[in-house]
């Protein structure tokens, strides 16, 4: 073992386990911050939903949806017929929660979300952006009630972590590809590999995960 691999393994370990050992949302947000129920935060049109969540949850699904439409074309194109009903499937749901998302913030600056509609034209959607800068008023509007604040923080939800350890996880398969690639030609892989990474990051992320909720909470 080279030590550009004994390195990217370290690496890889040390990001496995920052989601259990780092309190803050993608280590700035506080979890007071983004204290709602995530099955309301994803998938309901109803309520107002502030700019933090907003900004959180936005980037990661229109990333999502820009790969699964890419990845959607090319099996339609293959004639996979069952795993294009499958990544439509996927990809409807991303959907759903972008609109979800971005209806509960036009809520928040108290206009109609029928306005989300206007996403369906293209090259639209890219504005969506400016939905997250405009903050809600403290009232309450006809939506509902703005957020009340908390007097103590909420711990961050396990949500957030699961999360956050796939992003690192991304991102340490990003330097490794980065590092194959200055160090000769990068080697396509398949499913599998990719399946076997994704388990081994799990497992480096373990003793994180019993440090935060196995340990701590006994009172070790």
């Amino acid at each position: 073992m080279n030590f550009s691999t004994t390195l990217l393994l370290i690496l890889a370990f040390i990001a496995a386990n920052l989601p259990f050992l780092v309190e803050r949302i993608f280590f700035f947000v506080s979890p007071r911050k983004v204290n709602f129920s995530i099955v309301w935060m994803l998938f309901s049109f109803k309520g107002r939903l502030p700019r933090t969540p907003y900004w959180l949850v936005t980037p990661i699904v229109l990333a999502k949806l820009v790969a699964l439409g890419l990845v959607l074309f090319d099996a339609i194109e293959a004639q996979k017929i069952a795993f294009s009903i499958f990544v439509g499937l996927v990809f409807i749901l991303y959907a759903w929660v972008f609109f979800a998302v971005q209806v509960k913030r036009l809520h928040d600056q108290d206009i109609s979300g029928k306005w989300s509609l206007l996403y369906f034209v293209p090259g639209v959607a890219v504005l969506s952006a400016l939905n997250g800068l405009v903050a809600g008023a403290d009232t309450e509007n006809r939506f509902g009630a703005a957020e009340p604040e908390l007097s103590q923080p909420p711990e961050k939800r396990f949500f957030w972590r699961l999360v956050e350890l796939a992003l690192l996880h991304a991102l340490v398969l990003t330097l490794a590809t980065l590092l194959e690639a200055n160090l000769g030609e990068v080697h396509k892989q398949n499913w599998e590999f990719y399946a076997v990474n994704a388990s081994l990051f799990v497992v480096f992320a373990y003793p994180g995960f019993v440090y935060r909720y196995l340990w701590r909470r006994r009172g070790g």
